[in-house]
């Protein structure tokens, strides 16, 4: 009999900036880093929108555009429900994600942001592996 392989959790979040708040919102993505991997998580990293590579016209016209200067996204993954279902309630008590969560009550270092949970549609690009 074989064995069903549990499926990974993978999150992606994308917020909204406050422009004036940028070097609270690197201290925040690091800790945020940080605390994904103490509780069993894979953090891909945070990313902010705005580097400036070369001019390059979106790919579909009409239907696309450049995001927003204040934009950033996040990409993080746990193996399984079970895992991130115990980084939920870990993070609920631990003292630095409270002070996380008491900096942004006071101050938020972002103006929104949506989170989604993905799924993977095929299997990973060779160059990935």
């Amino acid at each position: 009999m074989s064995e069903v392989t549990p499926e990974p959790v993978i999150c992606h979040v994308r917020y909204v900036l406050d422009p004036d708040r940028i070097t609270q919102f690197e201290d925040y993505a690091r800790t945020w880093t940080a605390l994904v991997e103490k509780f069993g998580g894979t953090h891909l990293g945070f990313f902010v929108a705005g580097g400036k590579g070369a001019h390059a016209p979106v790919s579909f016209r009409g239907l696309g555009s450049e995001a927003p200067d204040n934009t950033a996204i996040a990409f993080f993954s746990f193996p399984d429900r079970a895992t991130y279902d115990s980084y939920r309630e870990r993070a609920a008590v631990d003292p630095e994600c409270l002070r996380l969560n008491a900096m942004m009550a006071v101050g938020p270092c972002f103006t929104s942001y949506e989170r989604a949970f993905l799924r993977r549609l095929s299997g990973r690009p060779e160059a990935l592996k």
